[in-house]
């Protein structure tokens, strides 16, 4: 009788193989469906996050030839069409330009990388400046990036009283 209570008791000291393979898979079962809602949840933060970025970067562009082109010379604007913008900070034939250029979607600003994947203006995309009225030097300044439209308008401020 105590040789059958030793057997059984020595049956109850630790798990079988066939119940740590079974709890593993069923772990394995749990992680993968518990996962799958992470790893969209962490994508779509990443694209949004991305977007918002773009976004900021647009934003600022267009801010900042906006920015130049009030604070810029009376007739500080040499250059404004579908591709380029040029504008001067001061007065004086010799002055050295801002250049902003549209080329390859890109625009470019003294030849470093402002804005990229931009659309072309001849298949849709936008002039990057345009006159809007000259003689109150009003300018609007637009690009697409991926078909969304970022646009703005750019009032040229007199000097004021000297």
């Amino acid at each position: 009788m105590s040789d059958m209570r030793n057997r059984a008791m020595r049956s109850h000291y630790g798990f079988t193989l066939l119940e740590i393979v079974v709890t593993l898979i069923i772990l394995g079962i749990v992680a993968a469906v518990a996962s799958t809602p992470l790893i969209t949840l962490i994508q779509s933060r990443d694209s949004i996050s991305m977007a918002a970025s773009e976004q900021s970067d647009n934003d600022y562009a267009l801010a900042r030839m906006a920015t130049q082109i009030r604070l810029s010379e009376t007739d500080g604007i040499d250059r404004c069409n579908a591709t380029e913008l040029w504008i001067r900070g001061d007065s004086g034939p010799d002055a050295a330009a801002t250049q902003y250029t549209f080329t390859a979607g890109q625009i470019l600003v003294s030849e470093k990388i402002l804005v990229e994947n931009v659309d072309n203006p001849d298949a849709g995309g936008e002039k990057l400046c345009d006159i809007v009225d000259d003689g109150l030097r009003l300018y609007r300044l637009a690009f697409r990036v991926d078909g969304e439209l970022f646009a703005v308008r750019a009032f040229k401020r007199d000097a004021g009283p000297q």
